[in-house]
């Protein structure tokens, strides 16, 4: 769950930095849902929210913040792992966007991790993808 969470948070980050007018800006309030195979949101699991500064927070599927889960900062094209007081983690794995739409993670050294599980961004769906950058199967959904 705690990967998931990570991949997630990555890919809020590529959608704030994508210059595509066809990928939705990520702003404040935005949210990011679970999703099954099928692509249909999974209310009753948690989602994420991004707010003004760019931090992304847990809420439960009551609506509720968590602040005292892990959090993310997303910086110009990646995402970090913070505090609760939103003070980058540098020593978590963090999460860059490639210039295709990948979300590649990468270990706390900054190095990419191609072997671990990436996803790709088309519109407002996260799809998991194969080690190619082929999409598979929708992962999460993204709501204004």
């Amino acid at each position: 769950m705690r990967y998931v969470t990570i991949v997630l948070l990555a890919l809020a980050a590529s959608l704030a930095t994508a210059e595509e007018p066809k990928t939705p800006a990520v702003t404040g309030g935005t949210r990011i849902y679970q999703t099954d195979a099928y692509g249909r949101v999974q209310n009753h699991k948690p989602s994420w929210v991004v707010k003004d500064d760019g931090r992304l927070i847990e809420v439960s599927p009551y609506g509720r913040e968590q602040p005292q889960r892990q959090q993310y900062v997303i910086k110009e094209d990646r995402v970090y792992a913070a505090d609760s007081a939103g003070r980058i983690q540098h020593n978590q794995p963090s999460h860059t966007l490639g210039a295709d739409g990948r979300v590649i993670p990468n270990d706390p050294y900054g190095n990419p991790q191609y072997h671990k599980p990436q996803y790709v961004i088309k519109d407002a769906t996260v799809y998991r993808a194969d080690e190619a950058g082929r999409a598979k199967q929708p992962a999460y959904e993204i709501k204004k």
